[in-house]
């Protein structure tokens, strides 16, 4: 199912900045961190509520994280650039709580301070204007509701992992890192750190960051 979405793509970087080949990858590790991610993702939400009326995943991909969030939530927004994968697996799992939204409506269709969380995997990386995003994101979230990112080091080790897992050479797409987001998201003042998780190893191999932040 994951392999048909992701070859709706016909954009190959853009494929796999969707991930669709490391969810995928020959090497066990590769595919463990990331479909770990999206458990520490999923755990984070947990223990922030055991129920949600609304929440966003804001740079949707293709949809592997939708059926978790679906799960215990009442309404899910999607959006991304692309969002015919995504689409594709609601739609193959009957999902029928996810609604998608193209990112210029965001703030059109969904309404300010109403969502009870945004989760955004590997995304804030890739934007032009990092603070324009995050005060779009902190402006439909309601008081209290959860905020929860993921993004790369862009240490050396990280670097060196992309190359050894062939992903070398596919050119420099991430504007920024994990650590400067976290700054831009933290200098708002709308969001305070609830939690940090680190894989694959913390303070030996730190490949990834996940932040959890209860909006102010």
């Amino acid at each position: 199912m994951l392999r048909d979405a992701a070859s709706s793509i016909p954009d190959m970087l853009q494929r796999d900045e969707m991930a669709g080949p490391s969810y995928l990858h020959r090497i066990p590790l590769v595919r463990w961190v990331f479909w770990r991610r999206l458990e520490v993702v999923a755990e984070l939400l947990a223990a922030h509520a055991d129920r949600y009326e609304a929440g966003l995943d804001f740079g949707c991909g293709l949809g592997v994280l939708l059926p978790t969030l679906s799960s215990f939530t009442t309404s899910v927004y999607a959006t991304d650039l692309e969002l015919r994968p995504a689409r594709q697996i609601v739609a193959a799992m009957e999902i029928p709580n996810v609604e998608f939204v193209v990112p210029e409506t965001l703030q059109g269709r969904i309404t300010p301070r109403s969502l009870d969380y945004v989760v955004s995997t590997d995304v804030l990386e890739h934007v032009d204007d990092l603070p324009a995003i995050v005060d779009q994101i902190a402006s439909l979230l309601r008081p209290g509701g959860c905020l929860i990112i993921s993004g790369p080091t862009e240490s050396f080790v990280y670097r060196m992992s992309r190359v050894l897992a062939g992903f070398g050479g596919k050119g420099d797409y991430h504007h920024t890192d994990i650590h400067r987001i976290h700054d831009v998201v933290t200098a708002t003042r709308a969001f305070q750190t609830a939690a940090r998780r680190i894989l694959p190893i913390p303070n030996v191999v730190e490949g990834f960051y996940i932040y959890a932040y209860k909006k102010s």
